[in-house]
């Protein structure tokens, strides 16, 4: 971009070493007199701007010069991205007048390295918050496991019978409600009508559907149009309830005993307390998963008659 015979006519007259320095100069030397005029520009100056000598000098330069401090500047380039420089400026005398010498280094690529480690970092900083509020849900669930296997300990050994009433619908509704959050953040869809009334323990059934709905959650936080549908059907003596997802797949060596303990994290812990609960009522459950069909919990409840 260099006019050799413009610059040469900016340079006459000038000592030889400063003109082999400015003419082969990395960083951009401009020359502006007191009034703020360019009086000269070298090359590197030409490759910053994005324009040549010829019309960078004799104009204003538009930028604050300061002497011995530095700074950084924005330098919109025609048809090319916006650079950003560090300027230093020193005094000079120019041509039998004092002068300001400002030296300007390209730091775009820096600054844009800076820029995207800082996106990176934030993104890594909101990941570090999301798995901490995760290992929270986590020890929550396990402390809500633990209490709840306890209870069901003691109401083992003292031979209790549920013979309370309990609607379904109202039970996955209250469910529900405790899982709102999770529910709004995940977009998931929770779809149950016409759910029998069985014989149970109200506040126990309502922590199985908690579990197994906030698993589905899980199972389904990368998929599209996340759902639950909750859905019973009549047998001999009791109901068949299923949580049906449209999540990942369970793997088959997953399946069984998965409601027996079997497994040391947070999750398995909690589909313990389910097999806990429904036998605790007098229920068997079981769990079926089918590739591109998502997971459904199949667990029987005692009829209320």
């Amino acid at each position: 971009m260099a006019d050799t015979d413009h610059l040469e006519k900016l340079m006459q007259g000038l000592d030889p070493g400063f003109r082999a320095i400015v003419l082969h100069s990395a960083d951009a030397i401009v020359v502006v007199d007191r009034a703020g005029t360019v009086r000269f520009a070298n090359p590197a100056a030409e490759a910053l701007f994005g324009r040549p000598a010829e019309s960078l000098v004799e104009r204003p330069f538009g930028y604050p010069v300061l002497a011995g401090e530095t700074s950084e500047i924005d330098i919109p380039r025609p048809r090319r991205d916006t650079a950003i420089a560090e300027i230093r400026v020193v005094e000079v005398p120019w041509r039998g007048e004092q002068a300001w010498l400002a030296t300007l280094r390209d730091v775009t690529p820096r600054r844009r390295l800076e820029s995207q480690l800082r996106r990176a970092r934030a993104g890594l900083e909101r990941e570090v918050q999301a798995r901490t509020a995760e290992l929270r849900r986590t020890v929550d669930e396990l402390r809500s496991a633990n209490a709840e296997l306890e209870r069901y300990v003691r109401l083992s050994a003292a031979g209790t019978r549920y013979s309370g009433r309990v609607a379904l619908d109202e039970v996955v509704a209250a469910a529900c409600r405790a899982l709102d959050t999770d529910l709004n953040v995940s977009g998931m869809a929770v779809t149950y009508s016409g759910l029998p009334t069985v014989l149970g323990d109200a506040r126990q059934l309502q922590q199985l559907f908690e579990i197994l709905i906030g698993a589905a959650v899980q199972r389904c936080r990368t998929g599209p149009d996340p759902e639950v549908v909750v859905r019973s059907g009549a047998m001999t003596d009791c109901w068949c309830v299923t949580v049906q997802d449209n999540g990942a797949e369970v793997e088959p060596r997953f399946q069984e005993g998965v409601f027996a303990g079997r497994g040391g994290d947070g999750a398995s812990a909690g589909l313990t307390v389910c097999g806990r609960i429904v036998a605790g009522h007098g229920g068997t459950i079981w769990l079926e998963s089918t590739p591109g069909e998502g997971a459904a919990v199949h667990f029987t409840l005692p009829a209320a008659g």
